[in-house]
């Protein structure tokens, strides 16, 4: 063999290997940026996580803020508490009505049914005792004395009932 061959032959043995080189090297580096976009993906999810956590956490405290600022039950252990509703054109209001705990424990609890006749779709039903057979109803303000009446039944199947005047709910939040 020639020098001038080997010397070709050493040539396109040298291109190949560049050739080679280049190919992997271009693999690797859109791997890297695949996997750079899907890392940039997840961490802006998890921000998005992050502010959506921290919300919630401002959500709870002032949650727990209302809890802690409602006054005495009324008679029968239920009891109601009301947020204006701000930025509507109407006036409305958040109205919350649930068991006191020493109405719970005295008597043995399967439902607890609220209803109003100021509201054509009114009746709510709760049976979860961990929140207190607690309802939630966004509506005008009622008309009133004994705007609700509330029916605690038993787990012996007996009842008993509570008018509840929602115009004298503790008011929480925004007068």
């Amino acid at each position: 063999m020639s020098e001038d061959a080997i010397v070709e032959r050493a040539r396109r043995t040298s291109r190949r290997a560049l050739w080679g080189t280049v190919l992997v090297v271009a693999v690797i580096a859109g791997l890297l940026w695949r996997n750079a976009t899907r890392l940039s993906a997840v961490e802006g999810r998890l921000a998005a996580q992050a502010d959506t956590l921290r919300a919630l956490e401002h959500q709870k405290s002032a949650l727990e803020q209302r809890v802690h600022s409602l006054n005495d039950a009324p008679d029968g252990g239920v009891r109601a508490a009301r947020h204006r509703v701000e930025n509507i054109a109407s006036v409305q209001y958040d109205f919350f009505l649930w068991i006191d705990d020493a109405q719970r424990t005295a008597a043995p609890i399967r439902e607890v049914r609220y209803s109003s006749p100021a509201w054509a779709d009114s009746a709510r039903t709760s049976t979860d005792a961990r929140t207190g057979f607690a309802v939630f109803r966004r509506a005008p303000p009622p008309p009133c004395p004994d705007s609700t009446r509330v029916t605690v039944i038993l787990a012996n199947d007996s009842t008993l009932t509570y008018p509840v005047d929602l115009c004298q709910a503790t008011t929480i939040g925004n007068r």
